[in-house]
């Protein structure tokens, strides 16, 4: 029966196009549904989704009944005041910070459309039919208004895909005049949203390697809403073909980037735990409604999702989380707004629940423990909580998250070259991400060979901002803001970076003074990591970020990076530069300003942490501190102060405001040896022995316990060794090699 329907599919396509015609069904599409309906639920469903609706997800249910009980104008599109206005040409002209028409209009009515749909499709009852069909008509409106002032529906496509759903869930109830109106505008909307487009009022295309939750993602769920109303056949098609191809490189993409991490597609976890998930969510859905077809076995980026929440986050002790602060996040706070994160994992547990069962009982584990503020769904799509119908909301894991991660150390997440260590999963424990070897570059900074460290407080920290400033592209991302190594070279052109702001403020940010770059790296995606090993007992990672400067500068800049738990850090740098006269520059960023103690070691506290550091190597190096007001962002001869300047540090922040600048004294090559202490204030520092020893440069590590450490770094190549003593007898001995 399938092949004749296939058959009879192509037949159909080659009367209407012509027997060359370019376009025609692909062979997945013979198994699309033809009732409605069919995005993201189908009729087969329903049952399932209405007994859910009265038992476990009854409370969900009767939310979207509340949703709806707020007063609401279908009389007329109600405009914000003095968002939006209209030129000599009737063409929208946007106030500042009005992108879109989700913006500029107070009802647009599509995410009520959905809700309202969705309760008639579990009560069935006449009167929420007719509710349903008043909020269709009135979003339609608002979608035709968009159309024709030129102006975008929303920048996350979460308004229109919420009105596609409630034109297909009410499809049956529609008369054939409206189904083919409403299907124009959607098709025209769809259509006119992709880059070449007429509807220039901002847009996201949102492309397989970012948020995929912009123009290209509506093509898919438009083909299947339209195939088969009478709108445009040959480009619903068109959308159907297109869209299930840019949609499948999207997944496949995610695989890529996740490995067996599930690090989703960004490295920046405020990116990865906001609406990124939500195309992936999209797609499996309307394939298992539209296709019969359940497709979540088949990508495996969710699979891992929760590891990469474990590793990306710091719990603070109070239900909330914070971030590393790496990429372009914000540092006022660096925590989680998390608003999307219940729904996320609930997903997970949703789709993996009878087909992974450990993927869904790690889901399980840390929805279990997130506070009340964040266990509930967002509002993108209101009706979601209903599809869920393998979530339960009630149940008790058996299995809790200090379980899941009693036994972690590290993990090395090689697509973006983030390297996490920690010496527990608790508030009091000490944290580490090292960067090296990033294969992407989106949204990440000039930072390979750097690293973060956190102890009840960012200790060692990425400093600046995400803002609307020059300091955003000229410091912010730059290698001097990160805890790295600089190598000057005079009159080295910035490397450039994104601007926050359109091209028609420019004026207002910019100027036509010429800036340097302040002995930093120009390429991001040049480092690599040459070596990752864990264990209970240390973690050793090796960076080499050589190709990453200029090479008119750089011969060699590796860095070994050694974490020995519970607060023990050490850094060995190997560099060389092309003339002696090239000074190179160990970094090192805090919160407050550094103090220099009688042991010859710096510290610095931040929260009830503090970080303690020693220079090894280069012997009498000098040393400066930058920072304080009007310095806290100083480089190439200026501060990049952020847009409010020293009133930015008014209240409590992790923008970081001092650094410290370890130089060598006019060498070729020169190694810098460091150690550093993550710990509570009145913890001893270790002892420190100097080891010179054949071809190898190291240090000896006595601590107050009488356990020692000795760790060696060849001078020639990466790596060395690793050796521990308790109370004389060697319990370690560890040769680390590439």
């Amino acid at each position: 029966m399938k092949k004749l329907l296939k058959l009879f599919l192509l037949l159909f396509a080659v009367v209407l196009y012509g027997e060359e015609a370019a376009i025609t069904l692909p062979d997945w599409a013979v198994e699309l549904r033809k009732e409605h309906p069919r995005l993201l639920l189908n009729s087969d469903q329903l049952p399932e989704i209405r007994d859910y609706a009265a038992t476990g997800g009854k409370g969900e249910f009767e939310r979207l009944q509340k949703y709806l009980d707020k007063p609401f104008n279908m009389d007329e599109l109600e405009l914000y005041p003095g968002r939006i206005s209209f030129n000599a040409k009737g063409k929208a002209v946007l106030a500042p910070g009005v992108n879109t028409g989700d913006n500029a209009v107070h009802n647009p009515g599509m995410k009520e459309a959905a809700a309202a749909a969705m309760i008639y499709l579990i009560t069935e009852d006449n009167a929420d039919l007719a509710r349903a069909l008043e909020y269709l008509r009135h979003a339609n409106r608002f979608l035709r208004y968009c159309l024709d002032v030129d102006m975008a529906v929303d920048y996350h496509t979460d308004n229109i895909i919420n009105f596609m759903c409630a034109y297909d869930w009410l499809y049956n109830h529609l008369s054939d005049e409206e189904r083919v109106s409403i299907g124009k505008n959607i098709a025209e909307y769809v259509k006119e949203m992709q880059p070449d487009g007429r509807l220039k009022v901002f847009k996201t295309t949102g492309d397989i390697d970012t948020g995929f939750y912009g123009t290209y993602s509506l093509k898919f769920p438009a083909g299947i809403v339209l195939y088969g109303s009478g709108v445009d056949e040959e480009l619903t098609l068109k959308f159907l073909n297109e869209g299930y191809k840019i949609a499948t490189e999207a997944m496949q993409f995610r695989d890529e980037v996740a490995q067996d991490g599930g690090l989703l597609v960004a490295a920046t976890p405020t990116y990865s735990f906001g609406a990124y998930p939500l195309a992936t969510h999209l797609f499996f859905l309307a394939n298992r409604s539209a296709l019969n077809r359940d497709i979540s076995m088949d990508y495996r980026h969710l699979q891992n999702f929760v590891n990469w929440f474990l590793w990306s986050t710091i719990p603070d002790g109070a239900g909330g989380f914070y971030h590393y602060g790496a990429g372009d996040v914000v540092h006022r706070t660096n925590r989680f707004a998390l608003d999307m994160i219940y729904g996320h994992f609930a997903q997970i547990v949703n789709f993996y629940r009878d087909t992974l069962p450990d993927a869904a009982l790690r889901a399980e584990a840390l929805l279990a423990e997130l506070p009340d503020n964040l266990r509930k769904f967002h509002q993108w799509h209101p009706f979601m909580p209903l599809l869920l119908t393998k979530f339960d909301p009630e149940l008790k894991p058996s299995t809790t998250i200090a379980e899941l991660t009693a036994s972690d150390t590290a993990f090395h997440f090689p697509r973006f070259g983030l390297t996490f260590m920690r010496s527990g999963y608790t508030p009091d424990s000490t944290f580490a991400l090292f960067r090296a070897g990033a294969e992407s570059d989106q949204h990440q900074h000039y930072d390979e060979n750097s690293f973060i460290i956190y102890r009840k407080g960012f200790l060692a920290m990425d400093t600046g901002n995400r803002d609307m400033a020059q300091h955003h592209t000229h410091y912010y991302a730059q290698t001097v803001a990160h805890n790295s190594m600089l190598i000057d070279y005079p009159g080295e052109p910035m490397p450039p970076y994104w601007k926050t702001w359109p091209e028609s403020q420019s004026a207002k940010y910019e100027d036509e003074q010429i800036r340097y770059n302040d002995g930093g790296q120009f390429h991001r995606r040049s480092g690599k990591c040459l070596h990752f090993e864990t264990s209970p007992e240390f973690t050793w990672v090796t960076g080499d970020a050589t190709e990453c400067y200029i090479p008119q500068k750089c011969r060699l800049a590796q860095r070994e990076f050694v974490f020995i738990p519970p607060e023990l850090f050490v850094v060995y740098d190997r560099v060389e530069s092309t003339k002696p006269e090239l000074r190179k520059r160990w970094l090192i960023h805090t919160q407050n300003e550094p103090t220099a103690e009688d042991g010859g070691w710096f510290s610095a506290r931040n929260g009830g942490g503090e970080l303690r550091w020693l220079t090894v190597l280069p012997h009498d190096a000098p040393k400066e501190l930058i920072g304080g007001p009007g310095r806290q962002f100083y480089t190439a001869g200026r501060n990049f102060p952020l847009p409010d300047g020293d009133n930015a540090f008014a209240k409590p922040n992790f923008l970081g405001a001092w650094r410290q600048e370890v130089s060598d004294a006019g060498e070729l090559r020169s190694e810098f040896l460091h150690v550093l202490q993550a710990t509570d204030p009145q913890t001893a520092f270790p002892q420190v022995k100097e080891l010179n020893i054949a071809e190898q440069s190291g240090v000896e590590l006595t601590l107050d316990t009488g356990v020692v450490y000795r760790l060696l770094f060849n001078r020639t190549g990466i790596g060395g060794r690793i050796i521990k003593e308790e109370n004389g007898v060697e319990k370690l001995n560890k040769e680390i090699k590439e």
